[in-house]
C-alpha cells in the first residue's frame, strides 16, 4: 500500500470526466489501490481550465471566498503542520479556557444592545472558535468597525443550500429561514487567547457606537 513502510510515496491525482464509465472504472481503481484520487465529471478543454479545477479543489471546491462550485475532499494536515500542532497541543485546554474567559467578558461589555448573542453552554464546553453576533444592521456594523481599525468577519455569507455545489438538490431561496437569516445578519467578533479585556473593551464599545441610537 502506498505510505506503508519502505513503499513509494504516490501524488495525488486528478481524473477528469468521471461521469462516463472509463473515468470511473479508472477513479476507482486508483483509489482501491491506495492513491489518494480527486474526481471531476467535468473535461477540462484547456490547460488554463485544468489549473482552474485543481484550484478549487485544494480549497473545498471554491471559486472565489465562499463560493463552492464543487464537492472535491479538502486535505491540510501535512506533516510539518501535523509537527507544530504537537507542540501546540498541550497548550490547548488553556487557550481554550481563555476564549471561554473572554466570551464571557464579550457577554457583560455587549449586555442590553439591540444584538442576539448565543447563551453560554450549561456545561461550559463551548470553545469559542469564533464569538458571534446577530444583528440586522449587520453590514453598516461591520464599516463602522473596519473604520475603527477592527477586524470582523461573515461566517458564512451564503447558507450551504444556496452554494452553487449544491444545485442539484433543488433548493430555493427560503427553503431554509433560519440558515439564511443568520447568513444575512451573523457578524463574528475578534477572538483569540492572547486577546487582552482592553481589546474586548475596545470592540464592544466599536459596537455600541456604530449600532443606531
Amino acid at each position: 500500500m502506498p505510505g506503508a513502510r519502505g513503499s513509494p510515496q504516490w501524488p495525488p491525482v486528478l481524473i477528469t470526466g468521471c461521469s462516463s464509465g472509463i473515468g470511473r472504472a479508472t477513479a476507482l481503481r486508483l483509489a482501491g489501490s491506495g492513491w489518494k484520487v480527486y474526481a471531476s465529471a467535468r473535461r477540462p478543454g484547456s490547460i488554463a481550465e485544468l489549473a482552474d479545477a485543481v484550484r478549487q479543489l485544494r480549497n473545498y471546491g471554491q471559486k472565489t471566498k465562499y463560493q463552492h462550485v464543487s464537492l472535491p475532499l479538502n486535505h491540510r494536515l501535512d506533516t510539518m503542520q501535523a509537527a507544530v500542532l504537537r507542540v501546540k497541543l498541550p497548550h490547548l485546554d488553556g487557550w481554550n479556557a481563555r476564549r471561554q474567559y473572554l466570551a464571557d467578558a464579550y457577554r457583560e461589555h455587549l449586555e442590553g444592545l439591540p444584538i442576539r448573542i448565543a447563551p453560554a453552554g450549561a456545561q461550559g464546553r463551548h470553545v469559542y472558535h469564533l464569538f458571534v453576533i446577530e444583528t440586522e444592521q449587520r453590514d453598516r456594523l461591520r464599516d463602522a468597525l473596519q473604520a475603527g481599525g477592527i477586524e470582523t468577519g461573515i461566517h458564512y455569507p451564503t447558507p450551504l443550500h444556496l452554494q452553487p455545489a449544491l444545485n442539484e438538490l433543488g433548493y430555493r431561496r427560503g427553503a431554509f429561514p433560519t440558515a439564511e437569516r443568520l447568513a444575512a445578519h451573523s457578524l463574528s467578533l475578534p477572538i483569540y487567547p492572547e486577546m487582552s479585556l482592553a481589546q474586548v473593551e475596545l470592540v464592544a464599545g466599536g459596537i455600541r457606537a456604530g449600532l443606531p441610537g
